[in-house]
């Protein structure tokens, strides 16, 4: 069944069924918040393009206290705008999560100031004011030790000379996963990052069927090796 899943195809009635909410919505509102907005300096890319060093970007973790944050609010705005639905990123590239994640321990809870699960409470908020939700999620995670990349001139090491590091580190971004599709059923997934490594390395078939089975219905974008139902291209 999960393999059937992954081959639909666009012609097919379940996935024009699947995708009309999404066409006729036209406007969604999406949210980049993370503890790079402490500093208001530019989101993970700042360390790994070694215009910050990775230890005083991590200070910023000090001041994301998330005092004024209204979940509530935020989804009464989305509402009142016309926006259907909501994208949140879950987890940036530098690899802290707004959730209580039990893979690791760069997460809202566990390391920053505000010391509370803030993603949890936000998904609530959209559920309860009838519009979609929306994750994104870094597949890469420069701050992780089992993550092949660290900055643009640092790199850990290859896949081919230590292979049970990479094995350690699909565990743990596919723990995160499934974390997030069985505790919040998104109604879309956003993916980011998949183009450090190809299909085998992600492990793409294996990620998609997992988060399938959590919510058949689910949308998927087409960062995940371009195996997703809609284009997310980016101008910069």
């Amino acid at each position: 069944m999960l393999k059937a899943q992954t081959e639909i195809t666009q012609d097919s009635i379940f996935y024009k069924q699947k995708m009309e909410w999404f066409k006729e919505a036209k406007l969604g509102i999406f949210i980049h918040w993370g503890i790079y907005a402490v500093n208001g300096i530019s989101e993970s890319w700042s360390f790994y393009n070694n215009y910050i060093s990775h230890e005083d970007y991590m200070k910023q973790l000090k001041g994301f206290t998330a005092k004024k944050y209204d979940p509530e609010y935020w989804a009464k705005l989305i509402k009142e705008s016309g926006a259907k639905y909501s994208v949140i990123t879950s987890k940036h590239h530098d690899g802290f999560a707004l959730w209580n994640t039990k893979y690791g321990n760069l997460n809202a809870v566990k390391q920053s100031a505000a010391k509370k699960d803030v993603l949890t409470p936000f998904v609530k908020a959209l559920r309860k004011n009838d519009l979609n939700v929306g994750i994104y999620f870094s597949l890469p995670d420069w701050s992780s030790d089992l993550y092949t990349d660290y900055t643009r001139d640092i790199k850990r090491y290859k896949i081919e000379d230590d292979p049970k590091r990479w094995d350690k580190f699909k565990k743990y971004y596919q723990g995160q996963l499934k974390e997030l599709a069985t505790n919040y059923k998104p109604d879309i997934w956003w993916f980011d990052g998949d183009w450090e490594h190809n299909d085998k390395e992600w492990d793409v078939p294996k990620v998609k069927s997992m988060l399938l089975s959590s919510n058949p219905k689910t949308i998927i974008n087409s960062r995940l090796r371009q195996k997703g139902d809609y284009d997310t291209p980016e101008q910069g």
